[in-house]
C-alpha cells in the first residue's frame, strides 16, 4: 500500500524535478523546506548532483535519472523503495529488461493519450540506464 507522500515532499520532489543538479542546501533554501528533511529525501534516490555529475564522466550522451521524475501521478513518491528497483533486485538482469520492454509496448499500444506516450518513454530511458 502506498503512502501518500507530505505537503513538504511534493514541494521538494517538485523542485528537483526541475532543478536535477541542485543541492541540499539550494533546495532547502529553495522550498523553504529545512535542510536535514531535504537531504533525508535526497538520500533516499541519491544526490542527483554526483549521479549526473559520473554518468557524464561515463558517457558521451545527456545522463538520464528516470527514478528523479513519475509519470501520471505521485503515487510512488515518498517510498522508501519505488517499486521497479525491489523488481530490479529481485529479478535477473534479463528478466527486468523483460519488464520494462513489456511495459513500453503496453503503453505505445495502447497510446489513449500523450500520458501513455510519456510513460512508454520513462520506461524506455530506465531501459537505457539499465543496459
Amino acid at each position: 500500500m502506498a503512502t501518500k507522500s507530505s505537503p513538504k515532499a511534493e514541494k521538494v520532489w517538485a523542485y528537483l524535478l526541475k532543478n536535477k543538479l541542485a543541492t541540499p542546501a539550494e533546495v532547502a533554501k529553495a522550498t523553504g523546506v529545512s535542510y536535514g528533511y531535504v537531504y533525508k529525501l535526497m538520500k533516499k534516490i541519491g544526490t542527483p548532483k554526483e549521479v549526473f555529475e559520473e554518468e557524464a564522466k561515463s558517457t558521451a550522451k545527456k545522463p538520464q535519472i528516470a527514478n528523479l521524475r513519475q509519470v501520471g501521478g505521485k503515487h510512488y513518491v515518498g517510498l522508501s523503495v519505488e517499486p521497479w528497483d525491489a523488481m530490479q533486485a529481485w529479478m535477473t538482469k534479463d528478466e527486468f529488461v523483460g519488464f520494462l520492454k513489456g511495459n513500453i509496448i503496453k503503453y505505445l499500444a495502447r497510446t489513449k493519450n500523450a500520458n501513455d506516450l510519456d510513460k512508454a518513454g520513462h520506461y524506455m530511458q530506465k531501459l537505457l540506464e539499465v543496459k
